[in-house]
């Protein structure tokens, strides 16, 4: 977005630029997680969003000490702290822990790579302020935890 000023002393135009792209409703608010997955178990990495509503269009993951069949079992949206009403409880929040969305599963990493690559959806998904973002991840080696990053392509509603 550019935004175009006179300059009074000299008549000329002064463009001036946002120094990320601004759509109008969005900015970017991107997110960088990272945390460990104990060799040879399954390991839940629970990552908070935060005090105000994200809205997610990608991933980006890193890993480090990875084996050949390590997977990312899951990426969900998860209410770890039961903060949202339950629409099917009425009165009741939803139980601590409750996997509100899942929007990863199976996903097999690359044992040869710590940058798994950026994959970006063409669309954004509110995620809700004080949940949680939870990787889970399959360690299959036995010598060695992973080490696990995790950035979001996150944003910030501002229309």
């Amino acid at each position: 977005m550019s935004i175009v000023n006179i300059d009074p002393a000299s008549g000329r135009e002064i463009l001036l630029f946002d120094a990320f792209g601004y759509n109008g409703q969005y900015e970017v608010q991107a997110t960088g997680f990272a945390g460990v997955a104990t060799k040879n178990t399954t390991t839940n990495l629970d990552f908070p969003i935060g005090a105000e509503d994200r809205y997610i269009n990608g991933v980006h993951l890193f890993l480090k000490n990875h084996t050949w069949n390590d997977k990312i079992l899951a990426l969900q949206i998860v209410d770890v702290d039961g903060i949202l009403p339950n629409p099917a409880n009425p009165g009741n929040n939803f139980p601590p822990g409750t996997a509100l969305k899942q929007f990863g599963l199976n996903w097999n990493v690359n044992d040869e790579a710590q940058d798994q690559g950026r994959n970006q959806f063409d669309y954004v998904s509110r995620t809700y302020a004080g949940l949680y973002i939870r990787l889970v991840y399959l360690a299959t080696g036995t010598m060695l935890d992973v080490d696990v990053r995790l950035n979001c392509l996150m944003h910030k509603k501002v229309a």
